[in-house]
């Protein structure tokens, strides 16, 4: 297909290095400290409740890392993956200009989350913790799901800030969950959407309660609420409300007809309309 561009960003030896200096400093506020000072890079929303979540994350799995220890220091990523998953999305998305992009991998608190962010200089980046042991297809579920955001914001045109409303989000979830599931076929629905044991499975019993809660939220776009449903309680103490809306919703669109190309190309506002409606659908 089109050139492909990928510059790695790899902060493993930057964690390993604090890591090392840690084991010279005594208590876990002071370990805290110090990764701030030293490393201070993770899947932390920018609101003080995520920071006050990141360091009661750090606090709690700390141990694990001694368990996964060479594991981490053995990681090498694979770009061969990567770029098969690039050119199976290009041919999805009928994407025809040239495809470049920044990968960070990263050590994170073991809570299995990728995301896609900007640099300083705006360019989009994806950022993929290796702490976590995972078998290949769920590595490139994963894969498929976050490259997916990064392909929405190039056709869309919008950057996937963390100052958006919660319907885009939303659909912008939705999207990549779906791809995934397409990209990846055939293993269980839990494998596309869940983050940990038996979340999915929950989740279900609550559909009704959740959908008829976030659709008054649907047009806000502060942090807070962003971070409602998706890190935190949500309305049925769920974490990533928004997710399972998402994947429920553009699994309905996909069936009423639309592409995948279609939904990417869609603003902010009519992404917000086509949730609302479709929640209204569903809970009618």
């Amino acid at each position: 297909m089109t050139n492909i561009n990928i510059e790695v960003v790899n902060l493993v030896s930057k964690f390993l290095s604090f890591f090392d200096k840690a084991e010279l400093v005594k208590g876990m506020d002071d370990k805290w400290k110090l990764w701030q000072s030293e490393y201070n890079f993770a899947a932390i929303p920018p609101t003080e409740e995520g920071l006050a979540k990141a360091k009661q994350d750090f606090i709690g799995v700390y141990n694990q890392y001694y368990k996964y220890e060479d594991r981490i220091r053995r990681f090498q990523y694979d770009e061969v993956m990567i770029k098969q998953c690039i050119l199976q999305l290009q041919k999805e998305l009928l994407f025809k200009s040239p495809f470049s992009i920044k990968i960070v991998y990263f050590v994170g608190f073991f809570e299995n989350n990728p995301f896609v962010t900007t640099d300083q200089t705006g360019e989009l980046c994806l950022c993929l913790p290796i702490e976590n042991d995972m078998n290949k297809t769920i590595e490139q579920i994963r894969l498929y799901h976050e490259l997916s955001h990064i392909f929405h914001s190039k056709i869309s045109n919008i950057n996937f800030t963390y100052q958006r409303s919660l319907g885009f989000l939303i659909m912008q979830e939705g999207i990549a969950l779906q791809m995934s599931r397409k990209m990846v076929p055939g293993c269980r629905d839990d494998s596309y959407i869940s983050h940990q044991l038996g979340w999915y499975d929950d989740i279900k019993k609550y559909q009704l309660p959740i959908l008829i809660g976030i659709e008054e939220d649907i047009w806000k776009n502060n942090p807070e609420v962003l971070y409602k449903y998706t890190m935190g309680q949500g309305n049925t103490g769920h974490e990533r409300e928004a997710y399972y809306v998402g994947w429920i919703v553009v699994n309905l669109l996909l069936k009423e007809g639309y592409t995948f190309l279609e939904l990417m190309t869609l603003d902010e506002q009519q992404s917000n309309l086509l949730v609302k409606q479709f929640i209204e659908k569903t809970t009618a």
